[in-house]
């Protein structure tokens, strides 16, 4: 089996994270979007089925989605979601994203956990170059709380989910960083607003590309 290759559970995904995380993994996904400016160029990095794709039509917030997704599958879920945005999807990894230019916004929603902490301070600045002039980045993810006995909870939560992905789309990254820490922390970002959900293990924050 291919490492991190979600084509294995694409139709069962949604149901399972509803069944452990219930609407907290979608509603936590669109806390930013009011704040966008309409009509933005959209990348999307491993955008899973395309949920978000209703919200971001109903809201008007991109001229065009570059949707890019590495499983043909969950890709293949997407692109039945009916939506008046024009969007592209693209089967790839992530570095091919270059190729289409530069973005007004970049969403990366549950994705950054499937890198380890060298991909990831690599994935910040490859980040900063896709944007443009006060282009806005979207994390949303897991984590794990500081303090006890939500920080016991979350890692036994995380270490089951681990464990599933292990099996189910062979997973190569087991840990969680503090993503927002460490994008905060690389001055290519400027951090403007932090919301939390699930009992604090999902969080979604949004950052601003700063002028170097």
């Amino acid at each position: 089996m291919n490492k991190d290759q979600f084509d294995y559970i694409a139709k069962f995904y949604d149901f399972i994270a509803a069944i452990v995380f219930g609407k907290a993994i979608q509603e936590i996904q669109l806390k930013h979007l009011p704040k966008i400016k309409k009509k933005s160029r959209v990348l999307i990095i491993g955008g899973g089925s395309g949920k978000i794709l209703k919200k971001i039509d109903e809201l008007g917030i991109a001229s065009e989605v570059i949707y890019i997704e590495k499983s043909p599958k969950m890709t293949a879920l997407a692109k039945k979601i009916r939506i008046k945005t024009p969007v592209k999807f693209i089967n790839t990894s992530y570095e091919n994203a270059k190729e289409y230019g530069r973005f007004d916004l970049i969403i990366t929603n549950f994705f950054v956990d499937l890198l380890n902490e060298k991909q990831f301070q690599t994935f910040i600045p490859f980040i900063y170059s896709l944007l443009n002039d006060g282009g806005k980045w979207i994390v949303t993810d897991f984590r794990i709380h500081e303090r006890f006995p939500l920080r016991s909870l979350h890692k036994l939560i995380h270490f089951s989910m681990v464990s599933f992905f292990r099996i189910t789309v062979n997973l190569q990254n087991t840990k969680l960083f503090n993503y927002h820490t460490l994008i905060h922390e690389s001055r290519f970002f400027q951090a403007e607003s932090k919301k939390y959900a699930y009992m604090h293990m999902m969080f979604s924050s949004i950052f601003k590309k700063r002028k170097m």
